[in-house]
């Protein structure tokens, strides 16, 4: 991964910001200003603020943006840092202005300067060069667990002091407000190193900082520290405390930790818990859980079957793009007979490339199923995953080849798309490839071959293979009780002549 030294302000313009800037705007107080109250001047710098936050947010006031970028903008002229961070925030994100990134960066510096951890926060969000400030890749998070296998858990010793004048700016804000304490701040941190893929050092505190957020209740923290635990090792004590980070995040209402825990739950057979999380991760829109849960109510996993739910949350998950939710939607309608919604989304999975559902169109065209039979469509389409390594697409292939249909015959094509999915060892393709061995359309013309392919199909449960291999030895075991009878003949006439 390149390492970006620097971020023009042309560029920060092109970057997403995070949420987490709304957050530093303040919070409404306890004690709520009346009309009258919010009417009267002030010159207090935070009474100002406050009554910018009520403006804001709407809580103890009637919610008017005008009026809350003017109570930051007094309170923040007399130099007052939370307001001064709430200002940047309301430029940065256009709230009751136009969007001025030059101007939410002043505010932001000039807070940042007397030390609030907010603002150092949301200037590090600004200068991070990653989308959301999370964990990006598999690939890193390996790289870390990796790293994180060497250390004891818990994990808090890899912090350690130095001047800041060497770091890049997005870690230079962050490691300033971590350092206060600020949990975002810490989490983003550790992100931030594992995302660079940095040294074993530098990942040692990456994890440090992560597990001091998690230790704050900082949910996405949380999660995180329960994905480490879980993938670091399969013990039973990792995976006991990765299901108490989980739950800790998700009872207090983190979706990814919910369905995190609910697949957790899953593989440990407790469905009514699994059921529990998934429905709360999937009605916050997590498509993973939505996708999960339809195959839990269309298969009756732990719960009597449901098509229905099954049908509603394949669709929630399918409506949000999620292209397995799709594929799995067109093949309940597909069941259900409904042809034309079972085209429309195996049609909407397979322009992402889903293979199942470019075998699935391609039999669909095959057959006719919905759509006028066009041989040359579907084999367009098993081409496209059975050049991905599809076994399904490539044994239909293979099975168009060999049985000539449309004068496609080739049996050349044919041998090479069933051997493409027999090198996965593809029960299926391993017994297509015997009955062509078998039948003198391979390559070696050699009967040995057969059997060998009938033999590994065979292995794999495959019943007509199984039957194929017992016609081949059938002879080899008939004759060889004969033989050893010959011998016994001869040996008895043996012995018969030297006494005669």
């Amino acid at each position: 991964m390149k390492k970006i030294l620097n971020i023009s302000l042309a560029l920060l313009l092109t970057l997403p910001f995070s949420a987490h800037a709304l957050e530093g705007m303040g919070s409404p107080r306890k004690l709520k200003l009346n009309a009258r109250d919010l009417d009267s001047p002030t010159n207090d710098a935070a009474e100002q603020f406050h009554r910018a936050v009520q403006y804001r947010t709407g809580d103890g006031a009637v919610q008017n943006l005008s009026e809350a970028l003017k109570y930051y903008t007094l309170s923040a002229n007399q130099g007052y840092a939370p307001a001064q961070n709430g200002l940047g925030c309301m430029y940065r994100t256009g709230l009751g202005t136009r969007e001025n990134l030059e101007e939410a960066l002043r505010w932001f510096n000039l807070a940042a300067a007397q030390g609030d951890a907010k603002a150092q926060c949301n200037l590090g969000d600004l200068y991070s060069p990653y989308p959301n400030n999370e964990v990006l890749d598999d690939v890193s998070l390996e790289n870390a667990i990796r790293c994180f296998q060497m250390e004891g858990y818990p994990w808090s010793q890899g912090i350690h002091e130095g001047g800041l004048a060497h770091l890049r700016d997005d870690f230079k804000y962050y490691t300033l407000a971590a350092k206060q304490g600020l949990a975002t701040a810490q989490y983003r941190l550790g992100c931030l190193r594992i995302n660079d893929q940095r040294p074993y050092e530098a990942l040692k505190e990456a994890l440090s900082w992560i597990y001091l957020a998690a230790k704050q209740d900082y949910r996405p923290a949380q999660n995180l520290m329960g994905i480490l635990l879980r993938d670091i090792s399969p013990s039973d004590d990792h995976k006991s405390q990765a299901e108490a980070w989980f739950k800790s995040a998700a009872d207090q209402g983190h979706r990814e930790a919910q369905a995190n825990l609910g697949a957790l739950y899953r593989t440990q057979k407790n469905a009514g818990e699994a059921l529990r999380y998934f429905t709360m991760a999937a009605g916050q829109g997590d498509v993973l859980a939505q996708d999960t849960l339809g195959i839990i109510y269309r298969d009756g996993e732990g719960t009597a079957k449901n098509p229905k739910e099954a049908l509603k949350h394949f669709r929630m998950a399918a409506d949000q793009g999620d292209e397995e939710a799709q594929y799995n939607l067109g093949n309940m309608y597909l069941e259900g007979e409904d042809l034309v919604q079972a085209l429309r989304w195996f049609q909407m999975a397979a322009a992402k490339n889903h293979l199942n559902a470019l075998y699935s169109l391609g039999h669909m065209h095959q057959e006719g199923l919905g759509v006028d039979q066009d041989l040359a469509e579907a084999m367009g389409l098993y081409e496209i995953a059975g050049n991905q390594n599809h076994a399904l697409s490539q044994n239909a292939l293979g099975q168009i080849y060999l049985q000539g249909a449309a004068t496609c015959g080739d049996l050349k094509k044919a041998y090479k798309w069933f051997s493409k999915a027999a090198d996965d060892d593809d029960a299926s393709a391993l017994y297509s490839l015997g009955c062509m061995e078998r039948d003198g359309q391979g390559p070696s013309k050699y009967r040995g071959d057969a059997l060998l392919y009938f033999r590994k199909a065979a292995a794999q449960g495959h019943l007509l293979a199984k039957a194929e291999e017992e016609k081949i030895l059938a002879p080899c075991r008939a004759t060889a009780p004969e033989k050893e009878g010959d011998k016994k003949r001869q040996k008895t006439s043996q012995r018969q002549d030297l006494f005669s």
